[in-house]
């Protein structure tokens, strides 16, 4: 487990010794300042019994779920029940357990998700709450239960379509100049949506990455507002997108600014 959310650890963490109740286990994660809503834990709960996950990743998994929740207690499920009987195989998930705890160190404990740190698309989707790992779809952006994550690659392979290599870029440390995919226009459903979102309770998460040789995760930069004076309509290779400025809640940091800017 990466480490990037300790719930799920904490759980796994408790359960290695017994079945445990889940009013225990929040009263713990609160002792920790772990985020605690309905919302998480529920995520977290279809993380563990692996209804978050794709059906290919589910039958990776084993298909059925590592922890079930039954009248109100976390246990695990029978099969590693009986595993963790063997002495071998409980020092094994002890050790993974372990591992990741220490991953988390690099992470807040009291928010979603930790400026600066790297993040894929699923663990966005993991981490913002959605029920389903929908990774595959999500491309540069996508708004699901009131979040908006926003990926964008700064320098673009010489190779990319055309259609697709939009010129997303830093303006300053706290201002990013930023394209919809096309062909969208101002009154195109989703466009409203994200340019309107400073009056709802709609959520922009901004991450990016200098290029794609640095694999698919992307440094997280915060939440971020629009501008929304800024969206405009513009044609790129003959249809329509929108660009618009999104304003970062924190300013990047100096040294990640110009490493993500700086020639590749």
């Amino acid at each position: 487990m990466n480490g990037k959310r300790r719930h799920e650890l904490l759980i796994l963490n408790s359960l290695l010794q017994r079945p445990v109740a889940k009013h225990s286990i929040l009263d713990e994660m609160r002792k920790l300042g772990l985020i605690t809503t309905a919302a998480t834990i529920k995520s977290v709960e279809n993380v563990l019994n692996l209804t978050f996950f794709v059906e290919s990743h589910r039958k990776a998994y084993g298909e059925a779920p590592i922890v079930i929740l039954e009248n109100r207690n976390y246990r695990l499920n029978s099969q590693i029940e009986k595993s963790i009987e063997n002495d071998e195989f409980k020092q094994a998930m002890q050790d993974v357990i372990t591992a990741g705890f220490l991953k988390s160190k690099q992470y807040d404990i009291d928010k979603f998700l930790t400026i600066g740190r790297k993040y894929s698309r699923k663990d966005a989707c993991r981490i913002l709450n959605w029920e389903k790992d929908e990774s595959s779809t999500v491309y540069g952006y996508k708004t699901k239960f009131d979040t908006c994550p926003i990926f964008f690659t700064y320098h673009k392979s010489a190779d990319i379509d055309a259609s697709i290599a939009y010129e997303d870029e830093f303006l300053s440390q706290k201002v990013i100049k930023w394209y919809t995919r096309s062909p969208r226009t101002l009154s195109s459903e989703e466009v409203i949506t994200i340019t309107s979102s400073n009056r709802t309770a709609l959520t922009l998460h901004v991450f990016v990455k200098k290029s794609d040789g640095e694999g698919a995760d992307s440094y997280y930069l915060g939440t971020a507002t629009v501008n929304e004076t800024s969206a405009r309509e513009v044609i790129r290779n003959g249809k329509p997108i929108v660009e618009m400025q999104l304003i970062l809640d924190n300013e990047i940091d100096h040294g990640l600014y110009h490493y993500i800017s700086g020639e590749v």
